[in-house]
């Protein structure tokens, strides 16, 4: 998801190594979590027209896929990460029993399965913190693009995305904040820092306006902001 071969190989390792680990750690890394992914799906049903496909893009361990499926008939979840749709693939089979044949996985991006994304397909996309680990604004925008293209006419892309304040002082004081809560649910200075690394060094954070500026010119509208915790927002936009 980057043009940066050195950063994307940063990337894919980290993923593969906390692979694992990840389901408790991005718990820690988001104290809002659970809420948030219930929120999230909750508004992917309840915003689409219809409840037929809805595809979750950067699907990870896959925790959105269950709750998803439990609405719309068919559920695409994709995802560059072997490891991550591994464990993806246990969780389904595991959480949806004779349901998991509602769910298909794909190893890959929106670049690399366009085959596998035809226009006008979904009914909703589910994107949970995925963007900002696309290095470009023109890579941005492509993947948007393609998102916009493989949604129904009046379908809808419910976006979790962590962002950059437009104010210094802001963005310091905020993730002063982020630190104290990782350490008060116990993070370690190895999780701390990993948390700290992944951030300010592996992902490519857009501000609110500039989000906004990239929906708009990928053909979204009535761009709506739901929900805000700390560095972290929630957009529902329809096409």
């Amino acid at each position: 998801m980057t043009n940066n071969p050195s950063a994307a190989a940063d990337q894919a390792e980290l993923f593969r190594q906390m692979a694992a680990g990840y389901d408790h750690a991005i718990r820690v890394f988001q104290p809002t979590y659970d809420a948030m992914l219930q929120l999230s799906t909750d508004l992917a049903c309840a915003a689409a027209t219809s409840r037929a496909r809805c595809l979750d893009y950067g699907t990870g361990t896959g925790a959105a896929l269950p709750l998803l499926a439990r609405h719309f008939d068919a559920v695409v979840g994709i995802d560059p990460g072997k490891p991550m749709l591994d464990l993806a693939r246990a969780r389904v089979s595991q959480e949806l029993g004779a349901d998991a044949t509602r769910v298909t996985l794909v190893e890959g991006t929106t670049a690399s399965q366009p085959r596998l994304l035809p226009p006008a397909e979904f009914d909703a996309v589910h994107c949970s913190l995925v963007l900002m680990f696309i290095e470009s604004d023109e890579a941005k925008l492509s993947a948007l693009r393609a998102l916009h293209s493989t949604l129904r006419p009046s379908g809808v892309l419910v976006l979790t995305e962590i962002l950059r304040d437009a104010e210094a002082g802001d963005e310091q004081e905020t993730f002063a904040l982020w630190n104290a809560i990782m350490r008060q649910r116990g993070a370690n200075d190895v999780l701390a820092t990993r948390g700290d690394q992944q951030v300010h060094t592996l992902m490519h954070r857009c501000t609110d306006a500039g989000l906004r500026d990239l929906l708009d010119a990928a053909g979204f509208c009535s761009a709506v902001k739901v929900f805000q915790t700390l560095h972290t927002s929630m957009l529902v936009a329809r096409k």
